[in-house]
């Protein structure tokens, strides 16, 4: 299984997306969109898929989500997420 995710967030998922929800905001919303996952749920700092495992968020991206979440204006990004040690 890969080690990373390269996940890329576009507008139409930045519109579609649900802020402050883990299952439909809009990186849960990208990952889908790119059959990367059936089910994401995002947390603060990390993405969990339907298996359980997880990968955690680099630090733009956590800074991302705090900013969406607190309903800011927020731009397409593309990051990469990394296999949790623990997952």
């Amino acid at each position: 299984m890969a080690q990373t995710l390269r996940v890329e967030v576009t507008e139409e998922d930045i519109k579609a997306g649900e802020r402050g929800n883990p299952e439909y905001c809009p990186i849960a919303h990208a990952l889908c969109r790119a059959e990367l996952m059936d089910t994401p749920w995002v947390d603060s700092d990390s993405i969990e898929d339907q298996n359980g495992d997880k990968w955690d968020l680099p630090a733009k991206a956590r800074a991302w989500i705090q900013k969406a979440d607190r309903g800011e204006l927020v731009h397409p990004m593309i990051f990469t997420a990394r296999r949790s040690a623990a997952g």
